[in-house]
């Protein structure tokens, strides 16, 4: 803290803090001064606190688990990230900032990947997307291939317990084309039925599953609220 002195501290996970830390957090907030190790008197300090966690910190104190008077220190004002899945139209900007990181070597990212990253609800969030993304290109790269849907780790960008649905390749619009699109709702129905299970609405709708999922796309049907539903 005697580092941060006239800038700004930033403490991650601030929730995961146990309750002997917090109280001399809230101590150094309360009086302006740090004790240095080995020091008998102790030194003022200025400084800016922020804060993250992905716990509700209201929550965290009605369990005991995090100060009240820290919380009135800490709580607001606040700023709500929203997860990932909540912004989905970001997800192509990580996609590639990850791939420019691995340099000239990375392989080529096809629409396929994306789309079967789109369908993901990604609980980690852009850490778990970048991770998960490298690793696809690392692979793709030894094989000296495009990115590929297949690419992807079937568990990857889905809930911790849950069954993974086969990843397929996208195929071109001339496979599907003789079957008409249907209709928004008919498509929102068959995702009702089949619980956000993919292949079984694709069959039940005479389509093939890439075709689906671009439908799914282009409508922004929220297909991971069903699953377990």
């Amino acid at each position: 803290m005697q580092q941060a002195d006239g800038g700004t501290l930033f403490l991650d996970e601030v929730a995961e803090l146990d309750l002997p830390v917090q109280a001399k957090l809230l101590r150094v907030l309360e009086t302006g001064t740090v004790l240095p190790l080995g020091a008998t008197q102790p030194v003022a300090v200025r400084f800016r606190l922020c804060s993250a966690t992905l716990r509700d910190l209201r929550d965290a104190v009605r369990d005991g688990r995090f100060r009240e008077d820290l919380y009135y220190r800490l709580g607001r004002p606040a700023v709500r990230v929203p997860p990932l899945v909540e912004r989905r139209e970001e997800l192509g900007y990580h996609i590639a900032r990850t791939l420019r990181a691995l340099g000239p070597d990375a392989p080529p990212c096809t629409a396929g990947f994306v789309e079967a990253c789109l369908l993901r609800p990604w609980p980690g969030n852009v850490r778990e997307l970048a991770m998960e993304v490298r690793a696809a290109a690392l692979e793709a790269m030894t094989k000296r291939q495009e990115l590929e849907a297949s690419a992807l780790d079937p568990n990857a960008g889905q809930a911790l317990g849950a069954t993974a649905e086969p990843v397929d390749e996208v195929v071109s619009d001339d496979e599907s084309a003789s079957a008409p699109t249907p209709e928004r709702d008919a498509v929102w129905e068959a995702l009702l039925q089949t619980r956000g299970n993919v292949a079984q609405a694709a069959q039940a709708l005479g389509l093939s599953r890439a075709r689906l999922r671009r439908l799914i796309e282009r409508w922004a049907l929220d297909v991971a609220s069903l699953r377990g539903a």
